[in-house]
């Protein structure tokens, strides 16, 4: 087994690390000692690696099992042709480096939005604040600020009112953030990204005209019943989604 170490760790990690058991709620991600912090009343699954309910947690570790062999996917995608490929339908550049418009490089700023998914608490709070501290700025001056898609469950709202408080855009995923929702109806649509929008209102203070964005769980958009339906309730679904191949 070998182990890059990239800072002094404690004996009793290093250790625990060449057996290969962890301590509960310890984890090394890229030669780092990493303490997972439970928020109040849950414990930690030393076997999935992560928080959940007392009843629900398990003691690891497990055994693993090596990835099959796989070949390469053939790329079946067809070259794009700039004689074909005309604004505003299409557009295409071989090396990547051509602008619409011809717009100069040099002269052409590059817009950068960061957004997050999930709840807020005590596991990501700090890392928030480190990524967006004073010291970074625009060009212009002005701070650096992201949008937060929020679920329910493990927010802490106290933390989600000071990221608002701060200039952060706060938006709505869903209460649950679960899987397959995009091929539910109208009424689990509405109730999953209303009732999270009241939730934000009512426990992080955050009025319903300040929340007007919406993510699906998971990049999945709910097809029609989402782009049709959740403007009704002013609700703006966003427009990026996920492709698998």
């Amino acid at each position: 087994m070998y182990v890059q170490i990239r800072k002094e760790l404690p004996l009793s990690f290093l250790l625990a690390l060449l057996e290969g058991k962890l301590p509960s709620e310890r984890a090394c991600v890229d030669g780092y000692p990493y303490l997972n912090r439970c928020p109040s009343g849950l414990y930690f699954d030393d076997i999935s690696k992560y928080c959940t309910f007392k009843a629900e947690a398990r003691c690891g570790p497990i055994s693993t099992t090596p990835a099959p062999d796989t070949e390469a996917p053939v790329d079946l995608a067809k070259k794009c042709e700039s004689k074909d490929c005309e604004l505003p339908y299409c557009f295409c550049s071989k090396d990547g480096t051509l602008i619409p418009g011809g717009l100069d490089p040099e002269k052409t700023p590059q817009m950068i939005i960061l957004t997050f998914d999930g709840a807020v608490n005590l596991n990501n709070f700090d890392l928030y604040k480190k990524v967006f501290s004073s010291k970074i700025k625009n060009p212009n001056g002005c701070p650096v600020r992201g949008t937060f898609f929020l679920s329910h469950e493990y927010s802490n709202y106290a933390m989600v009112q000071a990221l608002a408080h701060d200039g952060h855009e706060i938006a709505t995923g869903t209460i649950s953030q679960q899987q397959g929702l995009q091929d539910k109806g109208y009424e689990e649509w509405v109730g999953e990204m209303v009732g999270m929008r009241e939730i934000l209102r009512r426990f992080a203070n955050i009025s319903r005209g300040d929340l007007v964005g919406a993510r699906a769980p998971f990049l999945k958009p709910g097809r029609n019943t989402q782009f049709k339906r959740l403007p009704v309730v002013n609700l703006a679904p966003e427009r990026k989604c996920a492709l698998w191949t």
